[in-house]
C-alpha cells in the first residue's frame, strides 16, 4: 500500500548515550590498591580468565591482575603477580617476552587474549591452556603494532595500529590492511597513530518492541504506536531486558516517563545489533566512532580527566561496566552500569490508499489499477495493460484475428495457429517444434523428432542423422560407430604414424615430431620455431633466437643481423645505430648527411633535413629567390644569373649588367669600358 502520512519521532536518551559523556563527575580518580608506586602500564585489557580479571603490563614485562568477581566488587584492590621464569612457563610465554600492546574479546562465546611485543612477535590465549606463539597471514614483515583493541564491527575482529598511523583488521587468524582508515575520509588525523583505543558494547542487550495505544496529538483519537528500546539485560531482573512500562510492579531495569495517555501492550523481545562505541585518544584530542555515519567525530574531553595530557593505557572493563584510563601512575574510572535507552514513537495519521494493487503506480495513471503490473506493459497500446487485457475476452494483442485468450502465440502474429507437436505453443513461438528435446536452432530437422527414423529421438540418438537403432558405440566417445570417423579411438588425422593425442602437430604430417624450442608445438605447425618472438615468415634465422650472437634475442634486438650488445639507438626509432641508414633521424641518409650523428649540423636550430643551408648557420632561413638555397650559401641570391661577386645588386634581378663594349666585363670594373678587351691586358698596370 502507498500512503500519505506524517510521522512524529521522539528520541529519549536516559543516563548516558554512546556519543557523549554527560555528568560533571563522570570520570573520577581511582585507587588500585596493591600496585607499586612506580608502576606505569603500557598495555591493558579486560581479560577472560575464569575469575574475570583486568590485566595490566608495564614496560618491563611485569603483570598485574585483578580477581574481583562479576556479581560483586570488593575492596581488595589489585593483586600483584610477579611473573618469574617458572610462572611464565606456566603461562607458556617465552622468557623476555614483554608485551607492547594487547587486547581481549569475548564475542559470541569466543575468548581470546592477544599480546604483541616490540619485535612484532604474537602470543595468543584462547581461554584454556597456555599462551601460544602464532604467525598470522597477511602481516607485513615490518609490521609493528603499537595499539590494539577488540572492536564491534563484526564478531571477533581486532583493530591494530602501527607507528605509521595505518590500521589493520585481524579476523579469523588473518590480517589485512584497512585503508584509507587513517585518512580524513574517516574523520581521523591523517597519518597519525592513536595513543589509546578501546571498544565497548552491551553484551547481553535485547530489542524490546511493544505495541502501545494513546492519543499523542490530543485530537481525541487513540492511535497505535510503537516503542523500541535497548538496555543491558544483565542489569535487569528479567532475561528479556525489558523495562516495567506497564506498571505491573516488576521493575526490570529503569522506568521511563512518557507524557501522554499511552497504554502499554505486550513486550516482545527480539535480537538486535547492539549499540557500540569505539574511542581513540590522539595527541590532537579524543575521537569517537559514529555507526550511523561510519566516521569518527572529535568530542570534548570527558569531565574529571586531565585536559592537557593523553592517557598511557586504557580499556573498557566488561566486568565493572567501566572505562578505565591510566595517566602515568594515576588511574581514572567512569561509566559504571551504563544503560542505553532509545524510545521511538511513530504516530501515523489514518492513510489514504492511492495504489490499490501495490505495484508502485498510482491508481489514477495505472493501466490495470486492480492488478499488479509495475512495468505497465501494453503491447497493443489500447490503454489496458496486458495483464488485465484478456479479462474483457475481446483483445487481440498481435492483431492476427485470434483473441488472446484463445491464441497459442498471443504476442506473435500467427493466424494459422500451427502447432506441430500439439503442446499448446504455436510453431512461431515454440523453441522446440517437434518436442524432441533439441532446440530448433540445433535440430537438423525441427519438424521430425527422429530425423533418421531409427526409433530414437534426436536428443538421445548418438547418430541423429544416420539410422542405428542399436546405438553401438565401441569407444564410448558418445558418437555411434556408424558415424564415428575413429571407432577405435586412436585417430591419426595427418597419417604421420603418430596418434593425435600425442602428436605435436595433429593436423600436419610430421613423423619426426621435431620441436626446436621444446614448446610442445612441432616445427611444421609452430609459427615461431625458435621462440624469439618473431614470426618464422619474417625471421632471418627461424632456428636461431639470437642471429647476430650479441646476447639479445632477435625479438628484442634492434639490429637482428648486426651485433650490437649495447643496443644504441640515437634517434629512438627502434633501429639500432649500427644498422640505421639515418642514425640521427633527420631524414638525410648517413652517406649524404655531413653530420650523420647530429640532426642540426650548423646548430642554427633547424634540422638538417629541412635546413636550406645545412652547413651554414641561418636560423631565419632567408631565401630571396626561393630556389631552396638560403641566401647565406646561395652564389646568386637574386637568381638573375649573375654571380653575387659581379652582380651590382645581389637583391635586384632587374639591374642590367651595364657592359657597353659587350666584352662580358661590367663597365664598373672594365679597364677599357668602350673597347672590347675581355682579357683586360694592362702592360703598365696603370688601370
Amino acid at each position: 500500500m502507498r500512503y500519505g502520512f506524517s510521522t512524529l519521532l521522539f528520541t529519549i536518551l536516559v543516563l548516558v548515550s554512546l556519543t557523549t559523556f554527560v555528568s560533571a563527575d563522570y570520570f573520577v580518580s581511582a585507587d588500585y590498591n596493591g600496585l607499586p608506586q612506580d608502576f606505569t602500564p603500557v598495555a591493558g585489557y579486560e581479560s577472560v580468565f575464569p575469575s574475570n580479571p583486568i590485566g595490566l603490563w608495564d614496560a618491563n614485562g611485569n603483570y598485574f591482575i585483578s580477581n574481583n568477581g562479576v556479581d560483586f566488587i570488593s575492596n581488595n584492590g589489585v593483586d600483584f603477580i610477579d611473573l618469574s621464569d617458572e610462572i611464565r612457563s606456566d603461562f607458556g610465554l617465552p622468557e623476555g617476552f614483554n608485551p607492547q600492546t594487547s587486547y581481549s574479546h569475548n564475542l559470541r562465546g569466543q575468548s581470546i587474549v592477544g599480546l604483541w611485543d616490540a619485535n612484532g612477535n604474537y602470543q595468543i590465549w584462547t581461554g584454556t591452556g597456555d599462551f601460544q606463539s602464532l604467525t598470522l597471514t597477511g602481516v607485513p614483515s615490518n609490521f609493528r603494532p603499537v595499539l590494539g583493541y577488540a572492536q564491534g564491527f563484526g564478531p571477533g575482529i581486532v583493530s591494530l595500529w602501527n607507528n605509521k598511523g595505518e590500521i589493520y583488521l585481524y579476523d579469523a587468524l588473518n590480517i589485512r590492511m584497512l585503508g584509507p582508515f587513517n585518512s580524513e575520509d574517516f574523520g581521523l588525523p591523517a597519518g597519525k597513530t592513536p595513543k589509546v583505543g578501546y571498544y565497548f558494547d552491551f553484551d547481553k542487550a535485547n530489542f524490546c518492541e511493544s505495541k502501545v495505544f494513546g492519543d499523542v496529538d490530543d485530537d481525541g483519537i487513540v492511535n497505535a504506536l510503537d516503542i523500541q528500546r535497548v538496555i543491558n539485560a544483565g542489569l535487569s531482573n528479567s532475561p528479556d531486558g525489558c523495562a516495567d512500562l506497564n506498571e505491573d510492579g516488576s521493575v526490570n531495569a529503569l522506568d521511563i516517563e512518557i507524557v501522554k495517555n499511552i497504554v502499554l501492550g505486550i513486550n516482545v523481545p527480539r535480537p538486535v545489533q547492539k549499540p557500540t562505541a569505539v574511542q581513540l585518544w590522539y595527541s590532537e584530542g579524543l575521537y569517537e566512532y559514529n555507526l550511523a555515519t561510519n566516521k569518527f567525530n572529535k568530542i570534548n574531553i570527558p569531565q574529571g580527566l586531565p585536559t592537557n595530557s593523553v592517557p598511557s593505557a586504557g580499556y573498557y572493563d566488561f566486568v565493572r561496566k567501566k572505562v578505565v584510563l591510566w595517566y602515568g601512575k594515576d588511574v581514572y574510572e567512569a561509566g559504571e552500569n551504563l544503560i542505553f535507552w532509545k524510545v521511538k514513537i511513530n504516530y501515523i495519521i489514518p492513510p489514504v490508499d492511492t495504489d490499490g494493487d501495490d505495484d508502485g503506480v498510482d491508481d489514477n495513471v495505472d493501466n490495470c489499477p486492480a492488478v499488479y503490473n509495475p512495468n505497465q506493459s501494453d503491447i497493443d497500446n489500447d490503454g489496458v495493460g496486458d495483464v488485465c487485457d484478456n479479462q474483457d475476452n475481446r483483445s487481440d494483442s498481435d492483431n492476427d484475428g485470434v483473441k488472446d485468450s484463445e491464441d497459442n502465440c498471443p504476442s506473435i502474429f500467427n493466424p494459422d495457429q500451427a502447432d506441430f507437436d500439439h503442446d499448446g505453443l504455436g510453431n512461431v513461438c515454440d523453441d522446440d517444434d517437434d518436442n524432441d528435446g533439441l532446440p530448433d536452432n540445433e535440430d537438423p530437422n525441427p519438424y521430425n523428432p527422429d530425423s533418421d527414423d531409427d526409433g530414437i529421438n534426436d536428443n538421445l540418438d548418438n547418430c541423429p542423422l544416420v539410422s542405428n537403432p542399436n546405438q553401438l558405440d565401441s569407444d564410448h566417445d558418445g558418437v555411434g560407430d556408424v558415424c564415428d570417423s575413429d571407432v577405435g579411438g586412436d585417430e591419426d588425422n595427418d597419417d604421420d604414424g603418430v596418434n593425435d593425442d600425442v602428436d605435436n602437430c595433429p593436423t600436419t604430417h610430421n613423423a619426426d615430431q621435431a620441436d626446436f624450442d621444446h614448446d610442445g608445438l612441432g616445427d611444421v605447425c609452430d609459427e615461431d620455431d625458435d621462440n624469439d618472438g618473431i614470426d618464422d615468415r619474417y625471421d632471418p634465422n627461424p632456428h636461431d633466437s639470437d642471429s647476430d650472437d650479441d646476447g639479445i634475442n632477435d625479438g628484442a634486438d634492434n639490429c637482428i643481423l648486426v651485433s650490437n650488445h649495447n643496443q644504441a639507438d640515437l634517434d629512438h626509432d627502434g633501429v639500432g645505430d649500427v644498422c640505421d641508414d639515418d642514425r640521427d633521424g633527420d631524414n638525410l641518409p648517413n652517406d649524404e648527411d655531413p653530420f650523420p650523428d647530429n640532426v642540426d649540423g650548423d646548430n642554427d636550430g633547424v634540422n638538417d633535413n629541412i635546413d636550406n643551408c645545412p652547413l651554414v648557420s641561418n636560423h631565419n632561413q632567408a631565401d630571396f629567390d626561393h630556389d631552396g638555397l638560403g641566401d647565406v650559401c646561395d652564389d646568386d641570391i637574386d637568381g638573375d644569373g649573375v654571380p653575387n661577386d659581379i652582380d651590382p645588386d645581389d637583391y635586384n634581378p632587374d639591374i642590367p649588367l651595364n657592359d657597353t663594349d659587350g666584352d662580358g666585363i661590367l663597365n664598373s670594373v672594365d679597364n677599357c669600358p668602350t673597347v672590347s678587351n675581355h682579357n683586360q691586358l694592362d702592360s703598365d698596370n696603370d688601370g
